[in-house]
């Protein structure tokens, strides 16, 4: 099953490429296998090290995944994003695995942040993937605070599934789960450049995923 998603995923994204019409094909800013390593195999900026406290690696989608921003993990992975994530135009794709059960009422009741930004001044910053609810949601701060989600109440404890966000400033958010494209919103913004992204949890080191990562890539445009 995993490996029949992966070549459909391969497939959405070489037709969305091809049906551009003209522009040049989608170019990855950022791509981290987590394959033993939280270092960047391509990254726009030309940093390849980034920074974290604790991290641990367990079996992927591919080869290895990694865990960080969770009970035994505490700390996230902070990558800085100058050059990397314009999110006026913008795909971030990752494969996650919670280690919790989002089926648990309990579970739903707490905020899990996937990742977030800061701005270039160092304040909170305008996108967030996280979960709540049973829900897995995208949020995106401009003039006002706009939020696309998908359920996620029948995934199971550790496995593994897709999440991709596509960021168009001039036509809105897209959330897809799986493949599946699960929410989507029309909306324009005027947003300054992220400083950093935070994997793994919120930007004080709260909320955290309690899950892992693996095959994390961000594109310059929305496929």
């Amino acid at each position: 099953m995993r490996s029949t998603l992966l070549v459909t995923l391969s497939l959405v994204l070489a037709i969305a490429s091809l049906g551009q019409g003209g522009q040049a094909p989608p170019r990855v800013t950022l791509h981290m296998s987590f394959d033993g390593t939280v270092e960047a195999d391509f990254s726009a900026n030309g940093q390849k090290k980034f920074n974290y406290v604790h991290v641990a690696y367990r079996p992927g989608v591919r080869a290895q995944g990694a865990q960080f921003g969770s009970e035994e993990f505490p700390c996230g992975l902070v990558v800085p994003t100058e050059g990397i994530f314009d999110k006026r135009h913008a795909t971030i794709e990752f494969w996650f695995m919670p280690l919790w059960n989002p089926a648990d009422p309990l579970e739903q009741k707490r905020v899990r942040i996937l990742l977030n930004d800061d701005t270039a001044d160092g304040r909170p910053g305008q996108f967030w993937i996280g979960t709540r609810g049973g829900r897995l949601f995208a949020a995106l701060r401009g003039d006002n605070l706009e939020v696309v989600s998908g359920p996620i109440s029948a995934w199971k404890p550790e496995t593994w599934h897709h999440v991709a966000v596509t960021l168009d400033s001039e036509h809105g958010m897209e959330l897809y789960l799986d493949g599946e494209r699960v929410a989507s919103r029309a909306m324009r913004w005027v947003l300054p450049q992220s400083r950093r992204l935070y994997l793994g949890a919120n930007r004080l080191g709260s909320q955290r995923a309690d899950g892992l990562f693996d095959e994390l890539r961000i594109y310059d445009r929305a496929l």
